[in-house]
């Protein structure tokens, strides 16, 4: 749901891919935690509910419309579960021949 429920161990795991990447080589030793840290922070934030923009306004964040629907309702809110969908999951475009295709329709052998 939000950052503070990323385990510490995949904040590692995704700390030391970071600092093997070939592109921190060409910065400064003093400012690669920053970089490094940086960079885990926003892929954190991207992949987290709360952190991402709502879909009908994306000039706003699922926090700040939680909070928003809280102070409109009058009542404490949470989101317990989510179902996320990627798009066009689950769209697979068939390859057929055209004239496989017509030949098929019309009943005639191609």
């Amino acid at each position: 749901m939000s950052v503070e429920d990323i385990p510490s161990a995949l904040i590692e795991k995704e700390t030391e891919i970071e600092l093997g990447k070939e592109d921190l080589a060409t910065k400064p030793e003093a400012i690669h935690g920053k970089i490094v840290k940086g960079q885990v922070a926003k892929m954190m934030a991207e992949l987290m509910l709360l952190e991402q923009p709502y879909i009908r306004n994306d000039k706003i964040l699922m926090k700040d419309l939680v909070k928003q629907t809280v102070a409109t309702l009058g009542e404490n809110i949470q989101v317990q579960r989510f179902t996320r969908f990627n798009l066009g999951e689950g769209i697979e475009k068939q390859s057929i021949d055209f004239s496989t295709e017509v030949a098929a329709q019309t009943g005639a052998s191609a």
